[in-house]
């Protein structure tokens, strides 16, 4: 391993405290690009935690002020007492110039971070490495930490001329594609009932589709991969809950329209005659055919990490450019944390940080059991199992529902009764959608789609 000396520059720190010292003013110009860690010498953090307290309490930071904090902290003599605080007064002069001292701090800073992540890596890399991938997800993820604390010197605010000229450039993009595709930014679903009120899955957006078990997530999942894939899309499925094999078996059957339980009960009770059982197999091996030019991506390892799931969306992004990215479903996402409510909410910030990062992200979720304890079965945000944190990390959140399995029917709604009647489906067919949280336009929006019983979606009318 090899030895470095750390970089520091006394003078540039002194003069950043006595400049806070001498004018109080100064205090906002530094307070969001400094900490006291950037600090070199150990008393110039205490004095720069004591400026802060001083100056978070809505206080004037002045020497009578941050001693009298120093003394609170028990550091007062260990820094030098008010002499050292009179010695920076008086180095400083003038805090015209605070604002070139704290980069130059904070640029130093950075230099010593860099080196200390630059030994970790390279313990990293010379230590017993079983899973390759994962160490080099742990690098990356050192790195980004020194990133994170470079930000402030290198992002700010953003004119709006610049942002207007993202949008519009010279030939006006974003509005020639606002007009060309019906209202819509972003990704299709495929779905006019979706579509028409999310407006697309915009790039940075995360998409979360909730429901009971048995409702039909995973379909949902599938289809809208379809969908996606046949405009000429690629898609990438974390599948924790199927495996590969499952999912390519529920999308073969809706694809050849071949109801599944349907077609083992005729076989086991032997309605079939020999030319059926023949037309069937060939239609299912068709549709397998056509399913494996579909460019669709799946990974299905069991207790995938939220880092191990990163990890595999960079190398797929990587490859071959996915549209979009399923979890299937966002509970099963393996973390250590025992307590409930902070894995769900670290799992659904680091999915809608994916999303971010990366491209749209449609996530999976199980709605609890609230909502056959209520008189009315009808799905809310409230039954999100595990933390409230899931809705406030999505950008959409449609809750689906199959009125059915309870037992109701349209007579007395006056949402959906109309849309019910106007189609000839039955109310076995009907999947409804209530569209609950959406980046902009209205929300609480209910609507129905067409469920078969081979498992394709389709719009209702």
């Amino acid at each position: 391993m090899i030895d470095y000396l750390p970089v520091y520059n006394l003078d540039a720190e002194e003069n950043v405290l006595g400049s806070l010292l001498i004018d109080a003013g100064v205090w906002v110009l530094v307070q969001d690009i400094l900490t006291a860690e950037d600090f070199y010498r150990d008393k110039n953090q205490w004095v720069w935690q004591a400026c802060e307290k001083v100056g978070r309490s809505g206080k004037p930071i002045n020497q009578i002020l941050v001693a009298h904090e120093l003394q609170n902290m028990d550091r007062l003599e260990s820094c030098g007492g008010s002499a050292y605080l009179s010695n920076l007064i008086m180095n400083a002069v003038t805090s015209a110039h605070i604002e070139y001292y704290a980069e130059i701090v904070k640029r130093l800073s950075i230099l010593r971070q860099l080196a200390d992540a630059g030994q970790q890596i390279e313990e990293l890399g010379q230590g017993d490495v079983s899973d390759v991938s994962e160490t080099i997800d742990r690098a990356k993820g050192i790195l980004g930490g020194v990133e994170a604390i470079a930000a402030p010197m290198s992002t700010g605010f953003v004119p709006m001329s610049e942002v207007v000229n993202k949008i519009c450039g010279d030939d006006a993009t974003k509005i020639e594609e606002l007009f060309g595709n019906q209202g819509i930014i972003g990704l299709r679903t495929g779905y006019r009932a979706i579509d028409r009120i999310v407006g697309g899955l915009a790039p940075g957006s995360q998409t979360v589709i909730a429901a009971r078990t048995r409702v039909g997530k995973s379909r949902m999942m599938g289809e809208l991969a379809r969908k996606i894939v046949e405009r000429g899309h690629q898609v990438g499925i974390v599948s924790l809950e199927m495996t590969e094999g499952d999912l390519a078996w529920r999308m073969a059957y809706a694809h050849a329209g071949i109801d599944r339980a349907v077609l083992r009960t005729g076989l086991d009770t032997n309605q079939y005659t020999a030319f059926q059982i023949q037309e069937y197999k060939e239609q299912l091996l068709t549709s397998f055919y056509e399913v494996a030019t579909w460019p669709i991506h799946v990974i299905d390892k069991g207790r995938m990490t939220l880092s191990h799931i990163r990890s595999s969306v960079r190398k797929l992004m990587a490859k071959h450019d996915p549209a979009c990215i399923f979890v299937d479903h966002l509970r099963l996402i393996y973390d250590a944390d025992k307590d409930e409510y902070r894995r769900v909410s670290k799992i659904s910030w680091e999915l809608k940080e994916l999303a971010k990062e990366f491209v749209p992200v449609i996530t999976l979720c199980q709605l609890n059991r609230e909502t056959e304890k209520r008189g009315g079965k009808r799905p809310s945000i409230t039954d999100l199992r595990g933390s409230g944190e899931i809705e406030e990390n999505a950008t959409n959140l449609i809750l689906l529902y199959r009125p059915h399995m309870v037992e109701e029917d349209y007579k007395n709604d006056k949402v959906m009764r109309p849309l019910f009647e106007s189609a000839k489906w039955s109310i076995e067919e009907a999947l409804e959608i209530d569209i609950q949280k959406v980046r902009e336009g209205d929300c609480n929006k209910r609507n129905l789609l067409r469920m078969e019983g081979c498992g394709r979606i389709s719009d209702w009318r």
